[in-house]
């Protein structure tokens, strides 16, 4: 019996090494990637109309305050985009906050190089705590350089 537990342990064990090699591996081969909703910053962009995405990001505060958050985003017409969000805290027990949030892209540059966008959000957390929000958000957005060989090879031309 002793036996079977030591290869069952050893078997978790290889499976385990496998996996956090494999994720190793595939965050370093990895594209550059941007978030484009951190948990305190939001951009004026919403997305093309009949798409969507899905945030989701986990989080430790001092105090050992840790949080999971998850957002559903669809954009149901040109400008305007919908959310759905659920976080929830674990400090000394859970607390559950639900939010609805439209968000309207009101004015933005013919280069999109600006967008001033307007958003109402309801939160309605799990300890009947209910808020209401609105806000404006005025984002520019950089093009990066054109990055360019400081000397162009040479080219043959044909005589």
């Amino acid at each position: 019996m002793l036996n079977r537990v030591m290869t069952y342990s050893a078997g978790l064990r290889k499976v385990a090494q496998r996996t956090l090699t494999l994720c190793i591996t595939l965050l370093v081969l990895a594209p550059n990637v941007q978030a484009a909703r951190p948990m305190s910053v939001e951009d004026g962009g919403v997305d093309d109309t009949g798409t969507g995405h899905v945030d989701m990001w986990f989080a430790r505060s001092s105090g050992k305050v840790y949080s999971r958050n998850i957002t559903f985003a669809y954009s149901p017409v040109d400008a305007i985009e919908l959310n759905l969000s659920h976080a929830r805290n674990y400090v000394t027990s859970r607390d559950d906050t639900q939010s609805a949030l439209v968000k309207w892209n009101a004015l933005k540059a013919e280069d999109e190089s600006w967008r001033i966008t307007l958003t109402t959000a309801i939160n309605e957390s799990h300890s009947g705590t209910r808020s209401k929000a609105l806000n404006v958000i005025a984002s520019s957005y950089q093009k990066p350089a054109n990055l360019q060989p400081t000397s162009a090879p040479a080219t043959p031309t044909m005589v």
